[in-house]
């Protein structure tokens, strides 16, 4: 996505595509992150005369939308929808496929050059008496699985998959609750894992 998305600028005279000018993109980042809501911006944009005023390329979020998933390039894939029976009970369960995001988190650039790629061995004493643990590649699992996959296939990288989940509560369906599913991967060291800022987690599937 992002190759066709820079092969697409390369002459390009407009540097805000797939958005036409810089108001454009403005105001779609401003919907997207500092907005009131999708059908509040809707509303908004719905006010005659304002479209054309700031000569925007969208006149309501669902356009924006579409232009965002379909010209702008993306680092996560995309969720697909299943529908499985439980108890004779039809549910919807949105998810992406885990191999394709293994392959977001271990390609992204953001992280590149803080991937663990090979099991590490840390002491607290000079003698090294005495092992440290305090990553997954500093563990004895780390080891013995690298030397297993080397004998297999010699220069694997052993990528570890974490998984989470926790209740959620989903207002706007008159409370129904469901179950977020988040991964990511053990390369990635944990002090960056444990900021949300990073971004080293992938929203997996939703859970009913």
């Amino acid at each position: 996505a992002f190759e066709s998305y820079n092969n697409a600028l390369q002459g390009a005279d407009n540097v805000w595509a797939p958005f036409a000018s810089r108001i454009d993109y403005e105001v779609a980042k401003w919907a997207k992150l500092r907005g009131s809501g999708s059908t509040a911006f809707s509303e908004l944009l719905a006010v005659e005369g304002l479209h054309d005023a700031l000569g925007l390329s969208y006149r309501n979020t669902r356009e924006l939308n579409q232009i965002i998933d379909r010209h702008l390039p993306c680092r996560r894939p995309r969720f697909k929808r299943e529908e499985i029976i439980v108890a004779d009970e039809a549910f919807d369960v949105y998810s992406r496929d885990v191999m394709e995001c293994v392959k977001a988190l271990y390609s992204d650039p953001d992280f590149s050059q803080h991937l663990n790629y090979t099991p590490e061995r840390h002491y607290v004493d000079a003698d090294k008496t005495i092992r440290m643990y305090h990553d997954m590649h500093t563990g004895k699992w780390w080891w013995s699985t690298q030397k297993e996959l080397e004998a297999e296939k010699p220069g694997a990288t052993v990528i570890p998959i974490i998984l989470s989940s926790d209740k959620t509560q989903v207002t706007m369906f008159r409370n129904k609750s469901a179950y977020p599913v988040y991964m990511t991967i053990g390369n990635i060291p944990k002090e960056i894992r444990r900021k949300p800022s990073r971004r080293a987690w992938i929203l997996l599937a939703y859970l009913p």
